[in-house]
């Protein structure tokens, strides 16, 4: 990585752009983490490199030393084992750095150019809507990073439109306000289906950046979805208009918003906890403004964005279900009890999770312990022979 040499007493170390994978043969200068005249110690890191795989940390493995050049910006590309900096053992000779030509014949730096705002997302096409399809989708959105981050900014996707996103797959690369770093898929697998958010542009944090879907067959059912927190999503303005035109359609059809189970209450208990949770502290006039994106009319977070108690630090007080609400099919089945009712009435969250159910029988830890302890071999002492 670092070559000593002596060049009108100055001892200069020169800093190759290293192999970070098999098979690279170039890289490229994402963000310098030290600048000239730093002192980089053993284990500091000088910069992150895109290779051909991934973003990179390139750390110092040898000798501490100051940072007196950089031949290789933020953002330009070199071979493998080509001068990309030099450093020298003294901090008083940083300003000899020009003395040093490297072997290779590295260029001078270029012309550090203005930082540029980053790239706007691209507004979206003519037709699209934000009308939920009726398919089985997640959205994808800028992740917090880091405790400070507030706004995100795609590198490079890992994964294109139509691709099998596995959990544990890395959706792509972000660059936050510390470093960049993977995003990687940690709910359900799915297809993408859509990517608001292209590489270099940039997106707050929460903001949907992708979409994935369920059955491959069903990506073209969203090619025209704009959700309204998504990146390059259409003005507020410009969506009332087909908005208001399809309520008419809708009441005069004489339908209503598709829940599942026929009412709010089995929408929610259907749609998971954390809907549950946030659905206790909202009233049922609230929860009747909300359609349902999830599958089946069930009710998904995203639905609650902008709602209290959706960031789940903020304290909001509960609301109590009114009992006017129709019960839903499987409610019947099985009624609650009186005291089960009284405790739902007073808003407890947890009366709206659990339900009393009868205990099916006791298990005794000690006695697990003793069948365990019961069932390992015994190690046998080693007896020295004389």
């Amino acid at each position: 990585m670092m070559r000593r040499s002596l060049f009108w007493l100055v001892n200069f170390a020169p800093v190759f752009m290293p192999a970070l994978s098999p098979s690279m043969e170039t890289g490229t200068v994402v963000e310098w983490k030290k600048n000239i005249g730093e002192l980089i110690k053993e284990g500091d890191v000088f910069c992150t490199i895109q290779t051909d795989k991934a973003v990179v940390d390139y750390t110092n493995t040898f000798d501490a030393g100051y940072l007196a050049k950089i031949y290789c910006q933020n953002g330009q590309s070199a071979p493998v084992a080509k001068t990309i900096a030099v450093m020298v053992d003294d901090e008083a000779d940083v300003g000899k750095a020009n003395e040093f030509t490297p072997e290779d014949g590295g260029e001078e730096p270029a012309a550090e150019p203005e930082a540029a705002p980053a790239a706007p997302a691209a507004a979206a096409p003519s037709g699209a809507s934000a009308e939920a399809p009726d398919v089985s989708f997640a959205p994808v959105f800028m992740p917090a990073l880091s405790p400070s981050m507030e706004t995100g900014t795609v590198v490079e996707w890992k994964k294109k439109v139509g691709e099998f996103v596995k959990e544990g797959d890395v959706f792509c690369t972000i660059q936050t306000d510390k470093a960049v770093v993977d995003y990687t898929n940690t709910f359900d697998a799915g297809y993408l289906a859509k990517i608001y958010c292209q590489n270099g542009q940039s997106a707050p944090v929460a903001k949907t950046i992708g979409l994935l879907v369920t059955e491959e067959g069903d990506i073209s059912q969203v090619a025209n979805y704009y959700p309204e927190d998504a990146v390059g999503a259409p003005e507020a303005g410009a969506a009332a208009a087909p908005a208001a035109a399809a309520a008419p359609a809708k009441a005069a059809a004489g339908g209503s918003v598709p829940r599942y189970g026929g009412s709010l209450d089995a929408a929610v208990h259907a749609s998971g906890p954390s809907v549950i949770r946030i659905a206790a502290g909202l009233s049922d006039a609230a929860l009747a403004q909300i359609v349902p994106t999830g599958k089946g009319g069930r009710f998904r977070k995203s639905d609650f964005v902008g709602q209290k108690g959706f960031d789940y630090n903020e304290t909001v007080p509960l609301v109590g279900r009114s009992s006017g609400a129709a019960a839903p099919a499987a409610a019947k089945a099985a009624a609650p009890t009186p005291a089960a009712a009284a405790a739902t009435g007073s808003g407890k969250v947890y009366n709206v999770v659990l339900r009393a159910t009868p205990v099916k029988g006791k298990v005794d830890d000690t006695v697990l312990l003793g069948q365990l302890i019961a069932s390992m071999p015994i190690p046998k002492k080693k007896v020295n022979k004389a």
